[in-house]
């Protein structure tokens, strides 16, 4: 996965084809921002036809609209709030 991280994080569509991506059955981008993760997802998704991509999303107001948008985001933040929640009820 490594490698296909850092070929697209390069924008380098040689790297992207010979990290493979144009095979993966699914794409993961999980680095540490947002910006990166959106971007090179799309890329994965719109560009490279990755059929199962995923995303993280930090930031929940971006998590949701991108999601809208068909991303399938994971955000983190989100989770969190709702268990701090869910431990603030049982209190």
């Amino acid at each position: 996965m490594g490698g296909l991280r850092r070929a697209l994080h390069r924008r380098s569509r040689a790297r992207d084809r010979e990290a493979g991506i144009g095979e993966a059955d699914v794409f993961i981008a999980s680095t540490d921002g947002d910006n990166t993760n959106l971007t090179i997802a799309q890329i994965a998704a719109k560009q490279f036809s990755v059929p199962k991509v995923i995303v993280r999303v930090m930031d929940p107001a971006r998590a949701e609209w991108y999601a809208e948008q068909g991303l399938h985001t994971i955000c983190p933040t989100k989770y969190a709030i709702e268990m701090f929640e869910r431990a603030l009820e049982v209190a």
